[in-house]
């Protein structure tokens, strides 16, 4: 692939066809564990390209309304990183008619692009997973079969300048014997950051995906020049918060969790926050996510994909602007 100018590498967008017949829908059953599913490994520039692939099986279930709901995990086994992962399915009927198509963004890591210095939290490494979730407002009685897509963005990605670390988590149970996942998370990086997030993934015993849930920081308050707003999810460099995560699945319902950091970069100075990015990615603060109902989580998600679909669409807008302006300055 060839590079501007400028530097940057010239956006691919990705897809991948692959079909699959829902059989049926999977029970969840499971019991006690730990870990997180970050992958090592950069991807080389020189010819290098990500592949993103399902990984395992899908589980499929209905929310409480009787909508068909999917979990599932997707792996980068390209030798590259990706961003804006997503997925996308068709739901066809017994007559094999279109009866409806929605998507959703991979929980990823948190990663930057380097020529817009924009980050997101849809990316994968070379050999790393992240879970999915997607609601939709498709009666499961009426879907047959589907098809899903798998599509991608290959920018050029580095390591944002603030980095979010776990240091401790503590499980246990609340008042509906849920489980309930809290601990401290610390910037270790060289600037400060807002809107810290931690997102779990929780698996049953046979290995799938049974629920995805996440909390903002509780860190510093601090006022956004931006957006003439305020939001205790900052951490200065060096500063400690913490998190509570609530799930909607029992004790004795898990096997295994992973999680995933993110948040966005800013300079934070006397209580001041500068977001430092060319877009700012988390203008809507979803806190409270974990503690909300079946419906309201849903519509959160849903929000979280349109919001990751407008910075997508925007980056692309700015990387053609920067080709344009690399073009005409030949």
């Amino acid at each position: 692939m060839n590079k501007t100018r400028n530097g940057f590498m010239k956006s691919l967008r990705y897809v991948c066809l692959m079909g699959v017949i829902a059989l049926g829908f999977m029970t969840i059953v499971a019991t006690g564990g730990g870990g997180n599913g970050d992958g090592d490994g950069d991807g080389d520039n020189n010819g290098a390209s990500p592949n993103i692939v399902l990984l395992g099986s899908l589980n499929v279930t209905t929310d409480y309304f009787g909508d068909i709901k999917i979990f599932g995990e997707l792996k980068n086994t390209g030798n590259k990183a990706a961003i804006f992962i997503e997925i996308k399915f068709t739901f066809y009927d017994s007559s094999s008619n279109v009866i409806g198509t929605d998507y959703t963004y991979v929980d990823g890591s948190c990663m930057k692009i380097s020529t817009i210095n924009t980050t997101s939290d849809t990316a994968l490494v070379p050999n790393e997973f992240g879970a999915f979730e997607l609601w939709t407002n498709i009666d499961a009685n009426l879907v047959s079969s589907y098809t899903y897509r798998i599509s991608f963005d290959a920018y050029d990605l580095e390591q944002p300048t603030a980095n979010l670390v776990v240091d401790s988590i503590n499980i246990q149970t609340d008042y509906f014997d849920d489980l309930e996942l809290l601990g401290t998370a610390t910037n270790l990086g060289t600037t400060g950051l807002i809107f810290g997030k931690i997102s779990f993934a929780i698996k049953n015993a046979a290995g799938l995906i049974i629920d995805t849930d996440f909390s903002y920081i509780e860190g510093e308050n601090v006022y956004l020049k931006s957006i003439d707003s305020y939001t205790d999810t900052a951490l200065n460099v060096g500063s400690t918060g913490t998190f509570d995560v609530s799930t909607s699945i029992g004790s004795t319902e898990y096997s295994t969790y992973y999680y995933k950091t993110s948040w966005s970069d800013a300079n934070i100075s006397n209580g001041i926050a500068e977001h430092i990015s060319d877009i700012l990615s988390n203008a809507v603060i979803e806190r409270n996510y974990d503690h909300l109902n079946n419906q309201d989580r849903r519509e959160a998600r849903k929000e979280r994909d349109m919001r990751i679909e407008r910075i997508k669409n925007k980056v692309k807008q700015l990387m053609k602007s920067n080709e344009i302006k690399d073009a005409t300055s030949e």
